[in-house]
C-alpha cells in the first residue's frame, strides 16, 4: 500500500515536470478559383482546430487538397495533392473538409466548383501570437 502511494506521487510529479504549453494554429489557403470567381464558401468562416491526432503525435506541416462542392453544398471527390510530412499523416484533415459546410455566395447560382485548399498545422511553445505568425509565413513555403 505504502509503495502503491509513492508511486502515485511520483507519477503526478514525473507529470507535471514534463508538463509544457504547446500552442497550434491552423491557417487555410483558397488556391483556386479565385475569389471573385468562387460560387461556394464555407459556412463557418473561423479557423479550424488543429486535429487532435495530429497534435498527439507533434505533426506540423501542409497540405494541399483537391475537391469538388456539389450543387448540394457537399464535398466530394476529395484528394490530396501534396503534403509535408508523409501523406499518411493527414487523414484527420480529410475528416477535417468532409465536415465543412458551405454556402452558395449571394448573386451566384449553385453548380459544382472544383477548389484547391492549402491547409498549414504549425506547432511552437512560446505563444498563440508567434505561432500565428509562424503559420502565416510558413504558407509562402513550397508544400511538396
Amino acid at each position: 500500500m505504502k509503495y502503491a502511494f509513492l508511486a502515485s506521487v511520483f507519477t503526478l510529479l514525473s507529470f507535471n515536470v514534463y508538463a509544457v504549453d504547446v500552442f497550434g494554429a491552423v491557417e487555410i489557403t483558397h488556391l483556386s478559383p479565385e475569389k471573385a470567381e468562387r460560387i461556394w464558401e464555407r459556412e463557418k468562416q473561423v479557423m479550424p482546430r488543429y486535429p487532435k491526432a495530429m497534435a498527439m503525435k507533434s505533426v506540423r506541416g501542409c497540405s494541399v487538397f483537391k475537391f469538388d462542392v456539389t450543387e448540394e453544398g457537399k464535398v466530394k471527390n476529395l484528394e490530396l495533392v501534396s503534403s509535408l510530412p508523409e501523406a499518411k499523416h493527414f487523414k484527420p484533415v480529410k475528416k477535417l473538409i468532409k465536415g465543412w459546410d458551405w454556402k452558395v455566395i449571394e448573386g451566384k447560382a449553385k453548380a459544382n466548383e472544383q477548389k484547391l485548399v492549402r491547409l498549414d498545422f504549425c506547432m511552437n511553445r512560446e505563444s498563440s501570437e508567434s505561432v500565428e505568425a509562424q503559420c502565416k509565413a510558413q504558407t509562402q513555403l513550397a508544400c511538396e
